[in-house]
């Protein structure tokens, strides 16, 4: 879910869930406090996790082969 702000800066699930925390004050355990993460909340920032570093990887391996193989026909003539 994308939530756009004030600031036109694009909202991931872990930002407005890490800003309701924020606003509404409860406080956790110490590293829950310093990351913001809380078990309850791992669901939501972790879903499509696996899909999204596929989809990284294809980008990048398309943009790397893209890369590689323009130089290769530039230098091969």
């Amino acid at each position: 879910m994308q939530v756009g702000s004030s600031s036109g800066k694009q909202l991931t699930d872990a930002d407005v869930v890490n800003r309701v925390r924020t606003l509404s004050g409860s406080s956790g355990k110490r590293f829950e406090s310093w990351t913001g993460i809380r078990p309850a909340d791992r669901n939501i920032i972790f879903r499509g996790l696996g899909l999204r570093m596929a989809r990284s990887g294809i980008v990048s391996f398309v943009v790397v082969g893209g890369y590689l193989f323009a130089i290769d026909k530039v230098l091969s003539e």
